[in-house]
């Protein structure tokens, strides 16, 4: 309601926007390097807002394979609609196995530009699990890492926490190593378990394709 006194003179009412978000599987799964593979992305549109004239661009930052085309058309998305936009990736044959290849999605509707990041994985993923029993329940941390524990190269925390008295196995995902791990490299990794409770550590793994690191 106006103030007394004040009339509305003007109302402008604009168009509600449309907001995009893009979700990648693929096929076959898991994919070898030199395979040709089928990426799938949903488009979804998420509000009430129509989007006209979508265009679908994909880019490899990290290259690692060739797109038969890297635009898609894909019209109009209505309001919650979803689509499909499908592109075709022939991988390189040199390309490092057992990794996650980047790739960057841009949707385009007139001036607006929706981008998301994406990973495809070319062949497995190397899990580190560290294997630790507390004799006492106690604050741990646990970190792996490449080269020197005092001044690695590279390192991330697994677990930084409260655990119990008992046996506990705890993994990590480090496939964004893989030009650490074998066959392509002979970096040292190593675990350190901090904690403030006596226990011992059980066992140190890396599992990277269909091969297993223990020490």
């Amino acid at each position: 309601k106006p103030p007394k006194g004040k009339a509305v003179r003007d109302i402008s009412v604009e168009e509600l926007a449309p907001d995009l978000a893009a979700s990648l599987t693929w096929s076959p799964d898991p994919v070898a390097p030199a395979d040709v593979v089928a990426l799938q992305f949903e488009i979804e549109n998420t509000t009430n807002g129509s989007a006209d004239a979508v265009f679908a661009e994909l880019s490899l930052p990290d290259g690692g394979g060739t797109l038969a085309s890297a635009t898609v058309e894909l019209g109009s998305v209505a309001s919650n609609e979803v689509v499909q936009a499908d592109f075709e990736l022939t991988l390189d044959a040199d390309i490092a196995a057992n990794r996650y290849l980047p790739m960057s999605l841009a949707l385009t509707v007139g001036e607006m530009v929706w981008v998301s990041e994406h990973t495809l994985l070319v062949g497995q993923e190397s899990i580190a699990t560290v294997v630790v029993s507390l004799d006492e329940a106690a604050s741990v941390e646990v970190v792996v890492g490449v080269g020197d524990p005092d001044a690695p190269d590279w390192s991330e925390s697994v677990w930084a926490g409260g655990l119990d008295a008992s046996s506990h196995s705890l993994s990590l995902d480090v496939t964004d190593q893989f030009a650490s791990l074998p066959p392509d490299a002979s970096q040292r990794w190593f675990a350190r378990v901090d904690a403030n409770a006596t226990g011992s550590v059980d066992g140190f793994s890396i599992n990277y394709g269909d091969d297993t690191t223990s020490a």
